[in-house]
């Protein structure tokens, strides 16, 4: 499974080139620009969330938030303890643009770095993250020594009990799940399902939808 995309890219300044094209798109005529993985995936986030998170202030944290359009999605529902971080300062400046009036915290920060940012000294409920862990799955150095540490720094993240959502394009459902819970520091609570197509007799798909539980 792979796939690609501008935002998931090794993690270096194409990134912020990019934001600072889709900053002065909206800045100029208001384009709200590229959401990861499309539409779709924000609202199947959007409705798991619903479903399963009754609590309105539940703090909740989307890891590489881009131009925040779940979280956008999700103060919509009512939610109203959001949090975004993304690597890239030109994502969270979009993103503080089109969050506006709202009450969406937004802060720059690296989740290999702890310390880059207050965001990471709290805990949060639910985790979400849409392509970040594939963007660090990309990098031309030490890939594996990052997954490792990702895996090892979301978890102090999240209590136990609480919800690590993955969305990605560049790994398999099984490859996901051993990733994650080979350690013992993550269960798998359920797979998402997403829409499937059939080429040359094989069953495949675009991305793959895990919610992990704490341990």
């Amino acid at each position: 499974m792979s796939c690609s995309h501008p935002n998931l890219e090794p993690r270096n300044s194409s990134w912020d080139d990019f934001y600072k094209t889709e900053l002065h798109n909206y800045n100029d005529h208001g384009e709200e620009g590229e959401v990861w993985f499309g539409m779709q995936s924000v609202n199947r986030v959007v409705r798991w969330i619903v479903k399963e998170i009754s609590e309105k202030t539940t703090p909740i944290l989307d890891l590489g938030c881009g131009n925040g359009m779940v979280l956008l999605k999700l103060e919509e529902e009512g939610y109203i303890n959001l949090t975004g971080v993304d690597y890239s300062q030109p994502a969270i400046l979009l993103a503080k643009s089109l969050a506006q009036n709202g009450q969406i915290k937004y802060e720059t920060g690296d989740l290999l770095d702890l310390s880059s940012s207050a965001v990471f000294t709290t805990k949060y409920d639910v985790v979400l993250d849409k392509g970040t862990y594939d963007a660090i799955s990309l990098s031309p150095d030490g890939a594996l020594q990052k997954r490792l540490a990702y895996v090892e720094n979301v978890h102090k993240l999240i209590p136990i009990g609480g919800y690590l959502w993955i969305t990605s394009c560049n790994w398999t459902s099984s490859e996901i799940i051993s990733h994650f819970t080979a350690n013992s520091k993550f269960s798998l609570r359920e797979e998402i399902p997403v829409k499937q197509f059939k080429f040359g007799g094989q069953v495949g798909q675009t991305v793959c939808c895990l919610v992990f539980q704490a341990a």
